[in-house]
C-alpha cells in the first residue's frame, strides 16, 4: 500500500496552523481509506476528511504537446493539539 505524500506549500502551511493538513494520494484511494492511513500513522482520528481530484492539463515544451499527471489531494481536519512532523517550521 502507497503512503500519503504531504503537500507542502504557503497555503497548507497556512492551513496547518488551522488543523487541516493536505496529502496527495493515488486515484484509488478513497475517503475511508486516507481516514484509516492517517489513523494508523499519526495515532489520531481525523475529524474530517476532504477530497478533490485534477485533471490533467495540457502543456506544452517547444512544438510538443504533453499532459501533466492526474493527482487526487485530500485535506484532512485533525483534532487540536495533534501535530505532524511534516508540516512543522523549524527555526
Amino acid at each position: 500500500m502507497k503512503k500519503l505524500i504531504p503537500q507542502i506549500s504557503e497555503k497548507s502551511m497556512a492551513q496547518a496552523g488551522n488543523g487541516w493538513y493536505s496529502f496527495t494520494a493515488p486515484l484509488t484511494y478513497t475517503k475511508p481509506v486516507v481516514a484509516d492511513l492517517i489513523r494508523r500513522e499519526f495515532k489520531a482520528k481525523p475529524l474530517e476528511v476532504r477530497c478533490s481530484t485534477s485533471k490533467p492539463e495540457k502543456r506544452r515544451r517547444g512544438k510538443y504537446y504533453y499532459k501533466t499527471k492526474q493527482v487526487k489531494k485530500f485535506i484532512v481536519k485533525m483534532p487540536e493539539g495533534t501535530k505532524i512532523a511534516s508540516f512543522e517550521v523549524k527555526k
